[in-house]
């Protein structure tokens, strides 16, 4: 009697075993999409970035393709006008909200401003792709500032950093003997007796040559950037996290925030800037305007509207004898995210950390100045060195350190009504407390609601 059942002992223990096998097979088939493990099958990555052109990109994502034989990447570059559009900023983050809220993107690049307001929508880097810690220590203060959440998650890959910089006009400071421009523009005191020197009227009053383009907000188009800066620079808070929402708020409005704004509007009195002028970015180009507050990536812009300009940069003035242990500068960069409803995070973050290392950087940094002007300023500390006399950027890798990160949540928001409230303010050479409360409390209607 068991004898005869050994064999179908046997024949059933095979049988099982084959079931198994079949059901594994087939979960190995139909599971593959998921992101709880690692996928087999090609993973398709879709990739949208912003200033560089495909070509760029190419070579890299070639590189990363051959070693990994499984993984497509699509790049795309995001494109919008951002020469005429003074909101390009906004434009562009609505879109980026949209593509990234429809899960019709995997990685995408936002400004470093919006992380806060996007956060529930990112996936954010696996322990094993870089932790808060790592980041604190690979990365300038205001990288990791605004790619690090409270919690120590990090939830963007940057690949630069940028910020407002001091563009100046070589021919101009010749001919007018300055031989040392970093002195001449040290600090904000001596930037505004510079500028005076340096303006010029024509016989009926008109301006020939403006000194910099400070004191209106109208025709200056970084004007929102550079007023946050100098709030910065005075140790003004500008944003504050709400206590009943847990959303970060304006809060810069005070007498020392009027007094700085103001020292803004000091540059009108002098006649150093006009209104009527056209718009900053064209005076400099066409040599009609001495210096150029602007971030550093507007070069490019700079050169393709007058290939003879002969400029350079310099870090932002300060305010004088100011604070070391205060951060000086305000960051302006763009820094690569991914969905959360992305197919392949997990993959999509392998992909940025790698593409974030020395070596890449170095090859991205080295293509991009072989189809343009100018390259990008490395976020990481340890890299420093390599750009100290890179052209136009040398000055954003000088003011890394102590730059700022602010997490505006809606630049959009900011830029416009910051820029609308104080030009109605503009025609009285000033601001007082009251007006600067009015700007916050319409900023905070608009973006705490949302």
């Amino acid at each position: 009697m068991n004898n005869k059942k050994g064999p179908l002992i046997v024949l059933l223990f095979v049988g099982v075993i084959g079931v198994v096998v079949i059901i594994a097979l087939l979960a190995s088939k139909y599971l593959k999409g998921t992101t709880g493990g690692t996928p087999s099958g090609t993973i398709e990555i879709n990739y949208i970035g912003l200033w560089d052109e495909k070509e760029i990109y190419e070579p890299l994502i070639k590189e990363y393709q051959d070693a990994h034989p499984n993984i497509k990447i699509s790049y795309t570059k995001a494109s919008f006008n951002n020469q005429n559009n003074l909101t390009y900023k906004g434009v562009y983050q609505t879109s980026a909200e949209e593509r990234i809220a429809n899960g019709s993107v995997d990685i995408i690049r936002v400004h470093q401003t919006w992380i806060a307001k996007l956060l529930p929508q990112l996936y954010g880097a696996p322990a094993d792709v870089m932790t808060g810690a790592q980041a604190k220590e690979l990365y300038y203060t205001p990288v990791y500032q605004a790619i690090t959440s409270s919690n120590g998650v990090v939830f963007g890959a940057p690949q630069m950093v940028d910020g407002l910089v001091l563009f100046y006009n070589k021919t101009v400071f010749a001919d007018a003997k300055i031989t040392d421009p970093k002195t001449a523009t040290k600090d904000w005191d001596v930037t505004l007796i510079t500028a005076k020197a340096l303006t010029q009227k024509n016989s009926n009053g008109t301006m020939k040559l403006a000194g910099i383009n400070m004191g209106s907000v109208a025709n200056v188009r970084s004007s929102p950037e550079i007023l946050l800066a100098m709030l910065t620079q005075a140790a003004i808070p500008i944003v504050g996290v709400d206590a009943a929402t847990a959303k970060v708020s304006a809060s810069f409005a005070s007498d020392e925030g009027a007094a700085t704004i103001n020292r803004f509007y000091e540059f009108s009195k002098l006649k150093t800037w006009s209104s009527l002028m056209e718009n900053d970015v064209e005076a400099f180009a066409s040599g009609r305007l001495a210096m150029l507050i602007s971030p550093s990536w507007r070069a490019i812009n700079l050169i393709e509207m007058n290939p003879k300009l002969q400029f350079d940069t310099l870090p932002l003035p300060v305010l004088p004898g100011a604070n070391p242990e205060v951060p000086q500068y305000l960051s302006s960069f763009w820094v690569d995210v991914v969905s959360k409803k992305a197919k392949y995070p997990k993959e999509s973050w392998a992909f940025l950390k790698w593409l974030g290392e020395p070596a890449q950087l170095r090859k991205i940094y080295k293509i991009q100045l072989e189809k343009k002007p100018m390259g990008i300023a490395f976020p990481r500390k340890d890299m420093a060195g390599e750009q100290s006399t890179a052209p136009y950027i040398a000055a954003v890798v000088e003011m890394a350190p102590t730059m700022k990160s602010w997490p505006l949540y809606d630049y959009g928001v900011w830029e416009e009504t910051f820029r609308k409230g104080l030009l109605e303010f503009e025609d009285k050479g000033g601001v007082t407390t009251s007006d600067l409360q009015s700007i916050q409390t319409q900023i905070n209607s608009l973006t705490l609601k949302r």
